[in-house]
């Protein structure tokens, strides 16, 4: 890191490593909210509850004690990541309803939604970050909630070309997932306006271009609707897809993570 903040190229391209064997492997997140059970589909404040009681490392907190997400294992085929979510989703429905509650599908919460704030160290000092910025700001962060598809290619080289490729079908792969006529992207947008993302040629283009958008650093978030995201030493380096309405339909999510897996020409067996 050079003293004025930037990071430095050699220490950027340090970040993409793909010699940790979890190359050509994909995974997806939902982000699920708790509702009464009296079928009012009134917004309840169980999720950070139902995540402890839960005690698993694929069930993990949000923002807001409105949610719980999901997430799968990293693997090969489009069947055992489905079969993954499916299972991890129904064994959460039980313990959400075990609680008297149910879990469902919410991809923007209505604006007299709980506000509780989930009572971690990492979620009071976003929320009161978010806050310093207007209520609207805070309150706009708290109602969104989608799910997202992580590609690990294997390669540099394989990661800017499937970058590119979905890139190209962004517009009519966020219509396809839109179940708000847009409203959860513009949600979006008020908490972190969204920099329209670059085709990239050559390493040291995304070099330039993570600097320019802002992504360049560990841990950076801008909502985009597509992302590079560097490794941390644990974790790859991934694609994310971050656009798609917070959904629990597994036929639809089938249908997307099919198309996304086209599109990129992602290596599935």
């Amino acid at each position: 890191m050079s003293g004025n903040g930037v990071i430095s190229e050699s220490a950027f391209f340090a970040r993409f490593d793909f010699e940790t064997g979890q190359g050509g492997r994909f995974g997806i997140e939902s982000e699920l909210v708790t509702a009464e059970r009296n079928g009012s589909g009134r917004l309840t404040p169980r999720g950070y509850e139902l995540v402890q009681r839960l005690a698993q490392p694929w069930a993990t907190e949000e923002l807001t004690q409105v949610q719980a997400e999901i997430g799968t294992v990293a693997a090969t085929t489009c069947r055992e990541v489905l079969a993954d979510l499916s299972d991890r989703l129904e064994h959460m429905r039980r313990e959400a309803a075990a609680m008297g509650c149910v879990l469902r599908a919410c991809p923007a919460a209505p604006e007299n939604m709980p506000r509780d704030i989930t009572p971690t160290p990492k979620y009071i000092a976003m929320a009161e970050a978010l806050r310093a910025r207007g209520e609207e700001i805070l309150l706009s962060a708290l109602r969104v909630s989608s799910w997202q598809i992580s590609l690990s290619p294997r390669s540099l080289d394989e990661l800017i070309e499937m970058y590119n490729r979905l890139l190209e079908e962004l517009d009519r792969l966020v219509a396809m997932t839109d179940t708000t006529g847009g409203l959860r992207r513009r949600l979006y947008r008020t908490v972190v306006p969204n920099v329209r993302p670059t085709q990239i040629g050559t390493p040291a283009d995304m070099y330039r271009v993570a600097l320019a958008e802002g992504w360049s650093l560990p841990g950076s978030r801008s909502y985009r609707d597509i992302a590079i995201r560097p490794g941390d030493g644990k974790k790859p380096p991934i694609l994310e897809l971050r656009f798609m309405d917070a959904s629990d339909d597994i036929e639809f999510i089938a249908d997307v993570l099919a198309e996304v897996i086209r599109i990129a020409r992602f290596p599935v067996r």
